[in-house]
């Protein structure tokens, strides 16, 4: 029992000095993890950055993301969950139909679950508004692009345990006000829905 104990000590000690080799001078070429990662800028060493804790916060942050081996154990950590549970451990990750993927919020904005409220939108407007008219003044064009929705493109795979009645949401609302005001509107939201049926390609 001991030796089985001794060797697992041995194993994990072994681990352990080749993760932060790999941390301090790399031996295995990773892939780096895709998509947006935002690295922790470097406050400077000062007695006030001590003080204030900005540099013991940045060093925590640095050896986060950069801790030997880390995209392997991402990677493994994701695909465990998603093996296992089918489920992502990122809260905003939803996996729909057909493993179709879904940030949460774009969901909440199909059903209108995270609607702004009328009078908040009417204020957001009335500043847009002026802002319009400025550039207009100016000799500036001004064209305000609704962006597409995951979520509303590809409604038909949100998960069943989302699904529920719809409200209305701020695409919705926004776009009643933008259209009622003469606004240069260019809805890609409704644009790529309306060219869905009889694109070649898939537009998300």
């Amino acid at each position: 029992m001991r030796d089985i104990k001794n060797i697992l000590i041995g194993v994990l000690a072994l681990f352990t000095i080749l993760q932060f080799v790999q941390f301090a001078r790399p031996l295995v070429d990773l892939k780096p993890l895709a998509g947006f990662v935002e690295e922790p800028s470097w406050p400077g060493f000062t007695v006030q950055t001590v003080s204030d804790q900005e540099f013991q916060d940045y060093i925590s942050d640095y050896t986060g993301y950069h801790f030997g081996f880390r995209p392997l154990f991402v990677r493994l950590n994701n695909q465990f969950y998603y093996s296992l549970f089918r489920k992502s451990p990122y809260e905003n990750l939803v996996i729909g139909d057909k493993n179709y993927l879904y940030e949460r919020p774009y969901i909440e904005g199909y059903y209108g679950t995270n609607f702004l409220g009328s009078q908040r939108i009417d204020s957001i407007v009335m500043k847009l508004d002026a802002v319009c008219r400025f550039m207009h003044e100016n000799g500036t064009k001004f064209i305000v692009v609704i962006a597409p929705n995951k979520a509303d493109y590809y409604n038909e795979y949100i998960p069943e345990y989302l699904v529920h009645e719809k409200m209305t949401s701020n695409y919705d609302y926004y776009r009643q006000r933008l259209v009622e005001g003469k606004y240069n509107l260019l809805d890609a939201n409704a644009w790529f829905k309306e060219m869905k049926p009889t694109h070649e390609y898939p537009l998300m």
